[in-house]
């Protein structure tokens, strides 16, 4: 939302549920793969919610950042870790996309008479 950039839901790729933060609050996270909606999508911020965001790709990302939380991610989901994730990832992608290990995908579930459920299994 805070890049203004709209998207596709293509799954689940991480969550977790953790008690005894800051304050004595608890915390749900959730790491989606998403895909721009169209191929003209550009980054249209809200200054009051973030000071900067650009593209990035992965390799570029895997040299340069190390966010614990999300690095972490990209290391179960892609079995991609800092530099050296970033090298095999351009060796065998050249310009693709990475294909998750695993991801969860809504497949709905339904009753007899009702809407389907949104469900994800991996």
């Amino acid at each position: 939302e805070e890049p203004g950039v709209r998207t596709r839901f293509r799954s689940l790729l991480s969550f977790w549920h953790r008690h005894g933060l800051t304050w004595g609050k608890s915390d749900l996270y959730y790491v989606a793969r998403l895909e721009p909606a169209s191929a003209a999508e550009v980054i249209n911020l809200d200054p009051a919610e973030i000071s900067q965001c650009r593209w990035m790709g992965l390799d570029e990302f895997l040299h340069t950042q190390n966010h614990p939380l999300i690095m972490a991610v990209l290391s179960r989901s892609y079995g991609l870790e800092g530099a050296a994730g970033a090298e095999a990832c351009a060796e065998g992608l050249g310009a693709g996309q990475p294909a998750p290990l695993v991801e969860m995908i809504e497949a709905g579930v339904q009753w007899p008479g009702r809407e389907p459920y949104p469900t994800y299994f991996a």
